[in-house]
Parts: C-alpha cells; structure tokens; sequence
C-alpha cells in the first residue's frame, strides 16, 4: 500500500470510508446521467447553452456539489482526527479562494463578458470555482461545528 493511501485509510474511521465510497458512487452515477442529459440537449434538441469545455465542467461541479454536501450531511468531510486548526484552515483557504474568485469575476463585469454569441464562455468557471469553494468552506464550517 503507497504512502497516500495508508494515510487516508488511517485518517478515516469505517464509516467515514463507507460513506465516502457510497457518495463516490453515487456522484459518479450522477455524472454519467448529467452528461447523457447534456448530450441530448446539445445534440438532440440543437440546444447549444454554452462552449464545450464548460458544459462538461458544469456538469462535473453538479456531481462535485453532490458529492460535498452529501459526505457534509454524514460526517464523512473531514477526519475526526484533524484538529481544529486544520479545520480552521481549510475553512479560511477555501473562503479565501472564492474570494480570490470572487475579485476574478468583478474584473470581468458586466455579465455580457460572460458570454460569446449567446453561449457561456470561459470566464463563466469562474462562477464554478467560486460555487465550489464556497460550498467545500461550508461543508468544512458544518463538520467543524458538528464535531466540536
């Protein structure tokens, strides 16, 4: 077994694994039906919402968000182990990263940059990272409170 490996067997208790691996699961069921779906709304119905890129990254933070909040939701996002300094400091990290993104997308204001003849462009992962590090701040908060 690799260094990585042993660590996250011995920083997650049994439930934490299962409910980790469950969610995983299930997140990547998620992502095969939302990318079935894009297909058929790209494809099929000629609905085109924005460039290919960022299609399959909305897709993918749908199953990312998932995945967060469900593991939150049970106890499984962060180890019992982990002080609350650690906790603290992923809480700050991840808040300061969307803020970080937060200031990307004000720079990129007004909401028309967001968009290329009527499609989502680039600049819209942005919002994507910011929704991300937002919501993994959160889950990080509710853990920190639940376990105190």
């Amino acid at each position: 077994m690799d260094d990585n490996n042993r660590l996250f067997h011995e920083e997650f208790d049994e439930y934490q694994k299962h409910i980790r691996y469950k969610y995983g699961y299930y997140s990547f069921g998620l992502l095969m039906v939302l990318l079935t779906i894009n297909v058929i709304i790209v494809d099929g119905l000629k609905f085109v919402y924005a460039t290919q890129g960022v299609q399959t990254l909305i897709v993918i933070t749908i199953a990312l968000l998932y995945n967060t909040i469900a593991c939150s939701v049970n106890g499984a996002t962060l180890s019992f182990k982990h002080g609350k300094g650690y906790i603290r400091g992923v809480i700050f990290f991840t808040f300061l990263a969307a803020a970080l993104f937060s200031y990307r997308v004000y720079q990129n204001l007004p909401l028309s940059n967001f968009f290329d003849n009527g499609m989502l462009n680039d600049r819209f992962i942005d919002v994507l990272w910011i929704v991300l590090c937002t919501t993994n701040g959160i889950a990080a908060y509710y853990s920190y409170l639940k376990n105190k």
